[in-house]
């Protein structure tokens, strides 16, 4: 017997969530996203593996590096406290010749 008179048993799938994964005695799949927890080969993974190896050499950032977006704003020291009016600044022409 195929066990075709006992009903299918499902779970919830780790990857989607969903209710679809079946528990055989050899293996569990998933129906709604085909997850399965044994892979006989690289090649059997549902994603490639140049993915795969790029996931795992991701890192996650720092919470310092939200500071990076926020602007800078170089404020600079006033050294004038007196402000000077635009005749002391410039030179007349009598001074200059």
């Amino acid at each position: 017997m195929l066990n075709a008179d006992c009903a299918p048993y499902f779970e919830t799938c780790p990857r989607c969530g969903d209710g679809g994964l079946q528990r055989f005695a050899t293996h569990s799949y998933c129906v709604g996203c085909n997850y399965s927890n044994v892979y006989s080969q690289v090649e059997d993974l549902p994603i490639p593996q140049w993915a795969h190896d790029a996931l795992k050499a991701a890192s996650k950032k720092s919470k310092n590096s939200k500071l990076n977006l926020v602007p800078k704003i170089i404020t600079e020291p006033k050294h004038d406290t007196v402000p000077r009016t635009p005749s002391s600044n410039c030179q007349s022409n009598e001074e200059a010749s």
